[in-house]
């Protein structure tokens, strides 16, 4: 557990020396490549057993072999475009960790462009990708940790408001995850103005949904993805948190999108990723489903700190939040390993 507590604690001393620096060199791109190196690394190196899917992912990939079977290939259940990255990278080597190595930069490269382009205070985003536990699913959700980097890209496009490129970025990601599918809506949905209009109308949407929520997770399953069953999880706890981070958010709306043109669409990415997690309360999968809109949690922290004139005000606060999500972080580690990333070991061992 050392070298996760390692990875972590390095964030806040990576933003102290930023800080000490920023006022003669532009070294934000430098640290935050220094950064997502570090992640890929710990990724990249671990033994088979770092991540409860792992091995399942590694035995697909070794067994593709110029003799693996072309009709069995297509007929396994993986998305196409994950299985054809694995085809061609089996040319190259059947190496495990150069495996773990491409899937790791898959996943965490678009993570650090998105926080360097977007991100007010990039290296609070990082802490908040690590300890809100994105970066501990992709120890084991490679597929779909893939998925959430493209969609990711694809908020670019979103910000440029050039439809066509949205779409095929979320269809490409639906090619290593089906589930990206349910970012397709925020095109649309980033234009809503949070209003009390508005925010009335998703009250009242939201409730039906909740009281509506085992049906409707049944009939989802039973149409899409038959593997999964309907069991209660303590999700709850997660929602109450956005709910919370919502609530407070909410208390400086008019201050945040006065100084950020991003800022909105943030807002509403946060409501309905915490929106979706009603339906985690009933299967466990569903807040991966809730996840594609949550996720921009990276950003929504830092845009509401970012709204603060005070700079005194900001860096503490910057830094208290850093603090707190490295204890949540070591709450997570210790007591809800759920990803089974404890303890950590390197290949070979």
């Amino acid at each position: 557990m050392v070298i996760y507590i390692l990875n972590i604690v390095s964030i806040l001393f990576y933003a102290y020396l930023y800080s000490l620096t920023a006022n003669k060199y532009n070294l934000k791109k430098f640290f935050i490549i220094m950064l997502s190196v570090q992640l890929i690394l710990i990724l990249s190196l671990r033994h088979r057993s770092v991540g409860v899917d792992v091995t399942s992912y590694l035995n697909f990939f070794q067994n593709i072999t110029p003799s693996f079977d072309f009709q069995e290939f297509m007929d396994h259940r993986f998305e196409l475009g994950y299985k054809l990255v694995n085809k061609m990278l089996s040319i190259i080597t059947m190496n495990e960790q150069i495996f773990l190595a491409v899937m790791a930069v898959l996943c965490i490269i678009p993570v650090g462009r998105f926080v360097y382009k977007h991100s007010k205070m990039p290296f609070l985003s990082l802490g908040l990708y690590i300890s809100f536990n994105f970066y501990a699913f992709t120890f084991s959700g490679l597929r779909q940790g893939i998925a959430y980097g493209i969609i990711l890209i694809s908020y670019d496009f979103i910000v440029k408001r050039k439809l066509y490129k949205f779409v095929i970025c979320v269809l490409i990601a639906s090619l290593f995850h089906q589930s990206a599918l349910i970012f397709l809506p925020a095109y649309f949905l980033a234009k809503i103005e949070i209003n009390k209009k508005s925010a009335t109308l998703f009250i009242i949407i939201s409730s039906i949904l909740f009281l509506l929520r085992k049906p409707i997770y049944d009939v989802v399953i039973q149409n899409i993805y038959p593997r999964y069953e309907i069991v209660e999880s303590n999700a709850i706890n997660w929602m109450m948190l956005g709910i919370i981070i919502i609530i407070l958010g909410l208390i400086f709306y008019k201050r945040v999108i006065a100084v950020s043109s991003q800022a909105n669409s943030i807002y509403v990415f946060i409501i309905i990723g915490v929106s979706l997690m009603m339906f985690a309360t009933v299967g466990t999968n569903a807040m991966r489903m809730a996840d594609y809109y949550y996720i921009f949690i990276i950003l929504f922290i830092p845009e509401v700190l970012n709204s603060f004139k005070e700079k005194g005000l900001l860096i503490l606060g910057g830094y208290v939040t850093l603090i707190s999500i490295l204890v949540l972080n070591l709450w997570f580690l210790m007591y809800s390993d759920t990803y089974q990333i404890v303890p950590y070991m390197i290949f070979g061992e």
